[in-house]
Order: C-alpha cells, then structure tokens, then sequence
C-alpha cells in the first residue's frame, strides 16, 4: 500500500450507474492513494450545476454502510452523504477508466480541466467550501468490501477514514469494460454539510445552508490601516476592490453572527495573508493564482457560536514561490448575521510604551544600539546576522511593533504565541521613525509571546530594528 497524506466517459451518471455497474469481470489489485489538506476552494468559474436527484448503487451503498459502521465503532460521527460531492466523485472515477489513468490529479477529462486537484472537482460540482477535504481512489476492487478493507489496511487511507472533521462523504464507483482495472473507486470527504447532504436512511435532506448578507470592501465600518489601494472594475463585487502590499496594512471585520467568507482576488501577483479570528491562533491564507480570479471564497470562519465576533486579516509580505508580488485584497465579505461598527478606538493612553532597552526583552545574537533624535527614547536597536531576535513576552491583548524603516532596513520574520512566521519588510525610500510596522490586533486576555529575528534571505548589510512595544497589558 501507498499514501500520500497532506495535512491535500461520455456517459451520464445514470448510465454508468445502471448499465455499466452490471459488469462483472476479473478482479484485479492496484495501489491506492489517498489525499487530505485543508484548502480554500475558489468559486467564481466554478458554479455549481443544478443538482439533480442522485441514485447509488447497491456496492455505493454498502460503502457507506460499511465506513459508517466503522467510524461508529471508534466513537465517531457517521457520515452523511453529499450528492454534489458524489457528482465529482462518479466523473473522477469515469475519467480515470476512460483516459486510462490512476491519480488525484486530472489528466484527460469530459468534465474538469488537466490537472485539476480533487478541490478543483469538488468546487467545480458545488462544494466551493473552505473546510478540510481527503479523497482516497482505488482501481481494481470489484466489491465494497474489497475497497474498505484495502484502505482500512494502508494508514493513509484509514486516516481519511476515521478523521473526526469530516462531516459527508461523496462516493463514485464507476465499471469501465475494457480498461486497465475495470472497477474505479472515488470517495471524496468533507467538514461541511451542504444543501444536498442527506442519509441513507430515509434520504432526509440535511438543513438547509443558513443564508448569508454580502457587505462590500467600501462599506464604512470596515477598519482599515496602512494605505490600500482602491481600484474600480466590473469584475469585482459591487465593482471595485481594495489591495496592499505594504507593511502594517489591515482590515478588520466586527460582526455579530454565526459565519464570516472573505471574498477576494486571486493572481499570479498576490501573496499570503495572516487572519485571526477573536484573537485566535493565526491562519495563512495565500491568494497566489496562476490565472486571475475574481469573487473568489478564499477563506471562510466555519460555524461559530451565535454573538460578537472580531475577523483581522493582515499583510504579511510572505507569498507562494511561483507569485511575483506579495499583494492582498479584499473584494467582500459574505456574512451571516450584521456587520457592526468597529468599536471606539482605545486612546493611547490604554497602551504602555516600553522602550527597546527593557531588561524584560530577551536579546539573542548581536545587536547595536544607535543614538537618534526622532526615536522613540531616543534609541534604537537593529542587527544584521543570522541568529539575531527578540523575544517578548506579555500578560494582556494587544501589541505594537514600533521600528525604525530606511534604506538600510530590511525583512524580519515574526511568530505570536509560536504560530506560523510572516515577514514583516523594513525597507523604505525614506527614513522613517518610531513606524507602527505590526500589531497583534486585538487577542484573547492572557499570556502572549511574539518574536522577532532578522530574515537570512536579507541582502547582506541589511538590518532589522527594534525602537519600542506598545502593550495593552503589561512585560513579563
């Protein structure tokens, strides 16, 4: 057996279903694969066909039952079935007997684009949703039973299998005479439960998706800071869309509601953004497209508690190797419950500034202190080595990077309560003091740590600096 873990015919489907299931011919093994990440699925260009009323057949059914059966036993939730997942399922499956080929990947289709990946043909059926995916495919087993237990037996497979996020399932067997292995298997999973989500006893349709309000970028108690661009075209939602690509730029969304989708841009020249919800553990978000894409669901909060909820999506300088620029936008937001204001601004006297000379800042490699009027306490920190950071650590919610930016100046790379690094980039045509060049946006009470270290992809000579931190709450 074989895993890949990330953790990423002409005939219609009753036909195949009906005639072409009635098949039975040599049994013959193959490798399986199996595939899981969590991803953004982009929806414009890939709109949903009208979902008409699904058959499954008997081995589909025994399938279900039988995983069903299996999750049960290991304390899970069974899993409800989703026609539209199944459509994309049962065209894979077809493909891959028709075109002759064994992959996650598309290589010859009727239905999806060369190389589509399986998020690609689940979106493409409808299941545009950000949420976490697997598919697992297998070529050769004639019988449920015989597809169950080979994947019960590789742990890839069995790790899709028993994975307690995903909530349906969509299944493809397709039997295709006079190919490599004759019987192909698909099953495609996922952790929201759409319109067409129903179970097999009694076929009771799933409640039906809560509807949702789009507010445009333009929409005044959106929350912006750092300079973004606004630019008006036909493509975008409402006709216009807002993008940055410069440090300390941030949108924040106050709403009270139960879900939040971010609908954006996507281009070979955007890059990743950070996003926290309620002061939460960061997401990154990367809106690299080979192609350009418009209104795209490039990231969604999932079902939250009903009640006041705080989204903040930042710049982060970081991109995809493939992209040429680090841009974010914002097109919309697609909400359900109310946009609300942003909350009064806390003076600044609810912040405490600590200089970069406090003893409770913990240094690491070499650093050098530099005298200059115009900065805050009069000083400033910088270093330009490898292995040079600073490490802060606080009681309280929030935290502002105050630095120095210039020509000198470069990337630095910073962690908050050791998530994932964004590159933070110093360099500016001018020099520039006592810069708000990052915040935390606003976090749960407690305990927090943020830390700071110079990029070794810097050009050399370059530096990163530390003037100050502004707090609400206070150093440990």
């Amino acid at each position: 057996m074989e895993a890949c873990i990330l953790n990423r015919t002409t005939q219609e489907r009753t036909h195949r279903r009906g005639v072409m299931l009635r098949y039975v011919g040599k049994y013959i093994g193959i490798t399986l694969l199996a595939l899981i990440v969590t991803v953004m699925i982009c929806g414009a260009g890939l709109a949903a066909p009208a979902q008409a009323a699904v058959s499954y057949s008997a081995e589909e059914i025994a399938f279900i039952k039988l995983i069903n059966e299996y999750r049960v036993s290991q304390g899970l939730n069974p899993l409800m079935v989703s026609d539209m997942i199944s459509e994309a399922c049962d065209r894979h499956s077809s493909d891959m007997g028709k075109y002759r080929f064994f992959s996650h990947y598309t290589v010859q289709s009727d239905w999806f684009p060369v190389n589509a990946s399986p998020w690609d043909r689940m979106a493409k059926s409808g299941y545009d949703f950000y949420t976490n995916k697997g598919e697992n495919i297998a070529a050769g087993q004639s019988t449920a039973k015989d597809a169950f237990n080979a994947w019960k037996a590789s742990p890839g497979h069995n790790a899709n299998m028993l994975n307690s996020s995903f909530k349906v399932i969509g299944i493809g067997l397709v039997v295709v005479p006079g190919s490599p292995y004759t019987y192909y298997w698909t099953t495609d999973f996922g952790g929201y439960v759409d319109r067409t989500a129903h179970s097999l006893d009694g076929d009771q349709p799933a409640a039906p998706e809560p509807s949702s309000t789009r507010y445009e970028q333009s929409d005044s108690r959106l929350a912006y800071s750092g300079t973004w661009k606004t630019v008006s075209t036909s493509y975008a939602s409402g006709g216009s869309f807002r993008y940055i690509n410069l440090s300390g730029g941030t949108v924040t969304v106050y709403f009270n509601g139960t879900s939040l989708a971010w609908i954006a841009k996507m281009s070979p020249v955007y890059g990743k953004a950070r996003v926290t919800v309620d002061g939460g553990s960061p997401a990154i978000v990367d809106l690299y497209s080979p192609s350009v894409k418009w209104k795209q669901k490039v990231w969604s909060t999932g079902t939250l508690a009903a009640g006041d909820h705080v989204v903040q999506i930042e710049w982060t300088g970081a991109k995809n190797p493939a992209a040429t620029a680090t841009n974010i936008g914002v097109d919309a937001f697609d909400i359900v419950g109310n946009l609300t204001p942003a909350p009064v601004v806390k003076s600044a006297e609810s912040t405490t500034r600590y200089e970069q000379t406090n003893s409770r800042l913990v240094y690491k490699g070499i650093w050098y202190t530099f005298y200059a009027t115009g900065s805050s306490g009069g000083s400033y920190k910088r270093a330009n080595t490898d292995g040079a950071s600073v490490t802060v650590t606080f009681e309280g919610t929030y935290l502002a990077w105050i630095a120095t930016k210039g020509t000198t100046l470069g990337k630095a790379l910073l962690s908050l309560d050791g998530g994932p690094a964004v590159c933070v980039n110093l360099a500016a045509s001018t020099t520039q003091r006592q810069q708000k060049v990052w915040t935390t946006g606003t976090l749960a009470p407690g305990t927090h740590t943020v830390k700071i270290w110079w990029d070794p992809t810097n050009l050399a000579g370059k530096y990163i600096s530390i003037d100050a931190f502004d707090v609400i709450g206070v150093l440990k």
